[in-house]
């Protein structure tokens, strides 16, 4: 929600010097740690309580996505393989980032549909993953629910999503010399358990291990 800020604010003379201000930040960091340690503390003499804050220690720990996650995009397929896309281009026209580029083409004979896309280019590096290209899909061809959040590389070519790459959807790795020859499981092995969201329905900040930790 937006929030509107006065520019016209005048500060007092205790808030031009900041100490007030930084003493409450470091006074609200000591009570959270102090609350925190509590219940931790409980938990450790098995005494019934909340549970206090943890870190997540990624890679080796991942928090489970909520299922209904705008996240790392897929194209998906009928029942008999053909491609749910039917290059109508809606999704390029809702998208408000202009980050799709479809190219339409005249199907083959026996497929049904009269298009399917030649082309179909989805930019991450513009992509603002509102989910509007889901919604204005009337296929239900394109999803974002792969649960992957790997999608850092080094180089914006790599943050490009061809047809092929979304049909068959993985993390964006780098591509940089001191990567090149290695496999995807070599750079990111904690990857190895981690499977698509698709239809899952897990309680929302619970936390799963992955990698050697989950055998």
């Amino acid at each position: 929600m937006a929030q509107y800020v006065n520019h016209d604010q005048k500060f007092g003379a205790t808030e031009a010097i900041y100490y007030p201000g930084i003493a409450k930040g470091v006074a609200l960091t000591i009570r959270h740690f102090v609350v925190n340690m509590w219940f931790h503390l409980m938990k450790a003499l098995r005494i019934k309580a909340r549970p206090g804050a943890i870190t997540i220690q990624y890679p080796d720990q991942r928090r489970v996505l909520p299922a209904a996650l705008r996240i790392r995009h897929r194209i998906k397929l009928n029942e008999d393989g053909r491609l749910r896309c039917t290059a109508c281009m809606l999704c390029e026209t809702a998208c408000p980032d202009n980050c799709i580029y479809i190219v339409p083409m005249e199907s083959p004979e026996e497929v049904p549909e009269e298009k399917m896309p030649a082309i179909f280019e989805i930019d991450l590096a513009r992509c603002c993953f509102c989910g509007m290209c889901v919604e204005a899909c009337p296929m239900d061809a394109i999803h974002m629910d792969t649960g992957i959040a790997e999608m850092a590389s080094d180089s914006r070519e790599n943050l490009v999503l061809d047809l092929e790459s979304l049909l068959k959807p993985g993390p964006i790795v780098c591509t940089g010399p001191a990567f090149r020859g290695k496999e995807i499981l070599e750079l990111l092995p904690h990857l190895k358990d981690v499977r698509a969201m698709e239809h899952q329905t897990q309680p929302e900040g619970s936390i799963y291990r992955v990698g050697k930790t989950n055998r």
